[in-house]
């Protein structure tokens, strides 16, 4: 299913006493890092947390926290030896 980024993913999600909690989507062709979090720094603003690996082996999380209308919805984008994913979750 390509509904990110125009780039192939799984996406699951989750639901608890009737509403969705959260949406996981796993890139099975990824999209280039920047090109992720550029569209989201625009999009949301400045990450609440980013961390960018300096490594090939580490691990780049970059985490958005967004609120409206009483809720948080929180937007975290991980990458690690190129697989990337990214978790949408509401509280």
């Amino acid at each position: 299913m390509k509904v990110l980024f125009d780039a192939p993913a799984d996406v699951e999600v989750a639901f608890r006493d009737g509403r969705m909690t959260n949406v996981s989507v796993s890139f099975t062709q990824a999209p280039p890092l920047t090109e992720v979090i550029a569209a989201y720094e625009k999009r949301f603003g400045r990450p609440a947390r980013k961390t960018l690996a300096s490594k090939v082996y580490g691990t780049s999380t970059v985490r958005w926290a967004v609120r409206r209308g009483g809720k948080t919805m929180t937007v975290t984008l991980t990458e690690h030896q190129g697989s990337t994913g990214i978790v949408f979750e509401v509280r």
